[in-house]
């Protein structure tokens, strides 16, 4: 027996909720189809597969609000995303994934690529050599410091940065960050 209602938005915010409720559910994989949501990843990233270990995050759950903005809560649902190529995805990305045989798959590969992203030194950085950095980023109005995401970043270059100093980087394969760029000297 269908239903109807006199209005459009009561039927839209029903199929919302409904959609909401099915993302948090294990539902058998041959009775979708293809299942494709869109989440978000954590700051750090899902790490590339390693061998035949795949890597994963708990990702929070996103949608398209009345204001066509793409938002996601991280007080609501998360799901955890696997990350089955050889590939880092990046850290704070709206990324795509896949149900298979009930599991969350990012369907992108790599997130568009190396992982960037920036830091700023906790210690100094000697040219040619390693020093630890935490997670720098910007949310949208201000820069912030995640002092409990920590890398360590190689220098190639041959001068020496000091302590507190802003840099990009990209992730090696080997789990270390190789300096790009860096913020100048105070002079």
């Amino acid at each position: 027996m269908p239903y109807t209602f006199k209005s459009k938005d009561v039927a839209k915010a029903l199929v919302h909720v409904g959609n909401r409720e099915m993302a948090r559910k294990a539902v058998n994989p041959s009775l979708l189809g293809t299942e494709i949501i869109t989440v978000k990843t954590p700051l750090a990233g899902i790490d590339a597969r390693v061998g035949i270990d795949c890597s994963s995050a708990e990702c929070n759950l996103a949608y398209v609000n009345k204001s066509d903005e793409l938002v996601d809560d991280p007080n609501v649902t998360k799901v955890v995303v696997y990350n089955t190529t050889g590939e880092d995805i990046a850290g704070d990305q709206y990324i795509a994934a896949t149900r298979q045989r009930g599991v969350w798959v990012a369907s992108t590969g790599g997130g568009g690529g190396t992982s960037i992203s920036m830091w700023k030194l906790t210690e100094p950085l000697a040219a040619g050599g390693e020093a630890l950095a935490q997670s720098y980023y910007y949310d949208g109005t201000n820069w912030a410091d995640v002092p409990a995401d920590v890398v360590t970043v190689v220098n190639p270059w041959g001068d020496s940065v000091s302590t507190g100093r802003k840099l990009t980087a990209y992730k090696h394969s080997s789990g270390k960050w190789i300096v790009v760029q860096v913020e100048c000297e105070d002079t």
